[in-house]
């Protein structure tokens, strides 16, 4: 969250800023989508600063803990080397190693209909939850994994994979966080 004279402004990682209205002291909402936010103080101190702050958008709460100056350079550090590699590897064109890796096994995972939920970010490992049926009868129907081939790098920073199956292919874009969990992946069938 961030101020300027009069208006509040929230920014996610890699999303424009947004104006934010009052709705209160403490909570929050933006006008271009339906979200609000919720700041939380210290119970025995209510002028604190806030402690956390909470997003409520699309049925789901996103808590995010308030973190200190050397925190947020350290996390801003970051994330400024992370988008240098992602601009780098579209430049280049070259896959995040070990991501063809995870696709096999994220295919695999979703024939058998046992996900690793702990392996996703938790926006992804919701929406898996809620459309594994969908998503387990249609890589069934496609049969056996025979090949995968790297196409290239979106410019979001995505791997974009063709999955080769027996009975039909499918495009599957795959972004991996420094860590190795599956920040965002998305799959259609391929032309």
């Amino acid at each position: 969250m961030s101020r300027d004279d009069d208006k509040f402004y929230t920014q996610l990682t890699g999303q424009p800023k947004f104006q934010v209205f009052a709705e209160s002291d403490r909570k929050f909402f933006l006008k271009v989508v339906d979200a609000q936010l919720t700041f939380e103080v210290a119970q025995n101190d209510p002028q604190s600063p806030a402690t956390r702050v909470t997003l409520h958008q699309n049925g789901r709460d996103t808590v995010a803990k308030r973190i200190n100056e050397t925190e947020a350079k350290q996390a801003t550090d970051s994330i400024q080397a992370h988008n240098a590699e992602i601009a780098q590897r579209y430049k280049d064109q070259t896959a995040t190693p070990g991501s063809d890796a995870v696709v096999r096994t994220a295919i695999e995972q979703l024939q058998s209909g046992k996900p690793d939920y702990d392996r996703m970010s938790p926006g992804l490992a919701a929406a898996t939850r809620e459309q594994l049926p969908q998503i387990q009868a249609m890589v069934i129907k496609l049969g056996a994994l025979q090949s995968i081939t790297f196409k290239g790098v979106g410019p979001g920073g995505a791997d974009i994979y063709q999955l080769q199956f027996e009975n039909g292919s499918l495009e599957y874009r795959i972004v991996l966080a420094p860590d190795g969990t599956i920040q965002g992946a998305f799959m259609r069938p391929a032309n």
